[in-house]
């Protein structure tokens, strides 16, 4: 039965008993996995009418509210679910989360850590809770609560194995600037001829919080590609249209701070599954963001579109950073174009400041979280007058250097080198190796007869593959072993790919199949009796798209 019968059985339930609240929370659930969110709350408001005391209906209509971006009334109704019944991981869960988006770390990590408490098996929890113990400093106890997880289950969470590699390389770990006062609203304001400027976007529209004459507006986690769309997901484009409506356009001015999802996740996500260039994928998405932008102007505002700055780290990143960021600056030399034959349209953005131009990474020093610019949520003033300058002044291209030095080529490319791996012994539950991999590691595996041993490793990006391969020699006396090999694959949404066969030391194992979108990898190693091999010049590989120009070990 798909989602339109089960919505269609469920009204029919309604007509039979229609005091039933389980009833219309099962309606407001339907919704809102169609992203029918406003629907959503009517039904699950009509739940608590008849039963105000429901946790799991708290929690449903808590969530529909977050993805709207109406954090207030959402954790409102976390807390109500989780004060109902204590034992609702569910809830604790999203009381973390949330209060992660908010910055409020300490108290994340105190319902991360009731959640786990109650449900070992919520894995995303463990991953929010070592980024939330990182953030504070914690780094020892970020990676003692996620090793004793590894080790203390056969199956391998996603989540789990993410977080042991961010830790592992410190990616989120960093020396942060500090910042002085400074503002240049009025001098903008004076320029537009207007008295108030409306900020709307995704989470990075924080860049613009706490200045005068600026009011910034949650409309949840939008994409610039969707906006345009009356039915997407976040419903960002409508609510944007909506406001606008009580908004007058002689006195005030719109920016628009979208895209930065679009480079973390989709293009390269779409790259990947439809094989297409993602310099057309770009172009597309410019010519749908200008749409409706177009439709703002055609109403009478003044718009100031803000580029993302730089591409960081996500759990739902898609390809390496050096491509993400070299696709966020494709898309923001686009949209300068495109905004340059426009009236009433300005564009600008920080990426010639925050991404090295010599090998497309961006200076993590300038961001806390190593996804936003400093003081997140706060807005950092220095910053804040860089782009309101930028706004200010003419425009001038930065883009020809890496024009010429850079283009994009279809190319197999070793995605392991410089990852982070661990290796467990299944019987004695310990970790015996973690480290980071390079071409020429050559790693030690010792076995008890009929035993496990696993190797983990993360790519710290979602990354296709299709070709994995190692070398695999006796250690001792030299004899001939015969060894199962196990490979699986894992996505954020869980295991990919899996498959097994056998190897003789001596020889080269080489798997190659259908490319998958994976972001990590266990390799488990059976004997049948007790032995000693070694693996080298491990080949995690697959054909994407990445940028010429850049040396193998920047990858």
């Amino acid at each position: 039965m798909d989602r339109t019968q089960r919505l269609e059985s469920a009204k029919q339930a309604l007509i039979i008993n229609a005091h039933q609240s389980d009833i219309y929370r099962h309606i407001g659930e339907l919704f809102h996995g169609e992203t029918l969110y406003q629907k959503a709350i009517k039904a699950f408001n009509c739940s608590l009418n008849i039963n105000n005391q429901d946790d799991q209906t708290h929690c449903s209509l808590g969530l529909t509210l977050h993805n709207l971006g109406r954090h207030k009334e959402a954790i409102y109704h976390y807390k109500k679910a989780a004060d109902l019944n204590p034992k609702n991981y569910t809830a604790l869960y999203y009381i973390g989360f949330i209060l992660i988006q908010e910055n409020r770390v300490e108290e994340a990590i105190e319902s991360l850590k009731s959640c786990i408490s109650i449900s070992k098996d919520t894995s995303p929890a463990y991953y929010l809770l070592g980024l939330a113990l990182e953030r504070q400093g914690q780094y020892k106890e970020a990676r003692r609560i996620i090793d004793e997880k590894i080790l203390e289950n056969k199956t391998l969470f996603p989540e789990i194995s993410f977080a042991m590699g961010e830790l592992e390389t410190k990616r989120r770990q960093y020396q942060c600037h500090s910042s002085h006062s400074g503002g240049l609203v009025e001098i903008l304001l004076s320029k537009l001829n207007k008295k108030k400027l409306h900020c709307f976007g995704d989470s990075h529209r924080s860049v613009f919080n706490n200045l005068p004459f600026i009011e910034c507006h949650n409309v949840g986690s939008g994409t610039a590609y969707n906006l345009i769309k009356v039915e997407s997901t976040s419903g960002a484009g409508n609510q944007i249209l909506e406001k606008i409506k009580i908004f007058n356009p002689e006195e005030d001015a719109l920016i628009m701070a979208f895209a930065e999802i679009d480079c973390m996740e989709h293009i390269g996500k779409r790259s990947m599954l439809d094989q297409v260039d993602p310099n057309d994928l770009i172009k597309f998405l410019a010519n749908r963001y200008c749409e409706f932008i177009d439709k703002l102007i055609s109403k009478g505002f003044k718009v100031l579109i803000y580029g993302p700055a730089f591409s960081g780290y996500a759990l739902n990143s898609y390809a390496s950073q050096k491509e993400r960021n070299y696709m966020l600056i494709k898309l923001n030399q686009k949209m300068r174009e495109r905004c340059n034959n426009k009236k009433n349209a300005w564009f600008t953005s920080l990426d010639d400041l925050f991404i090295n131009s010599k090998n497309i990474l961006p200076r993590m020093n300038f961001s806390e979280d190593a996804r936003h610019l400093d003081f997140f949520p706060s807005g950092s003033s220095e910053i804040q007058s860089i782009i309101l300058s930028r706004f200010i002044q003419e425009m001038s291209d930065t883009y020809n250097e890496i024009n010429n030095r850079f283009k994009t080529i279809h190319s197999l490319q070793n995605h392991c080198v410089n990852k982070p791996f661990i290796i467990v012994k299944n019987s004695k539950k310990s970790c015996l190796v973690k480290g980071i991999l390079n071409e020429v590691n050559k790693i030690e595996i010792e076995n008890n007869k009929d035993d496990f041993t696993s190797m983990i490793i993360d790519l710290l990006d979602h990354t296709l593959i299709s070709q994995i391969s190692f070398g695999i020699n006796s250690i001792g006396n030299g004899k001939e072993l015969n060894i199962k090999i196990f490979i699986e694959l894992f996505s954020q949404k869980g295991i990919v790919f899996g498959s097994e066969t056998t190897a003789k030391t001596g020889s080269k194992f080489n798997m190659i199949f259908d490319p998958k979108i994976s972001r990590s990898i266990r390799i488990r190693f059976k004997t049948l009796e007790k032995s000693a091999f070694t693996i080298n010049k491990l080949l995690i590989a697959g054909k994407i798209y990445i940028v010429q120009g850049l040396s193998h070990c920047d990858y």
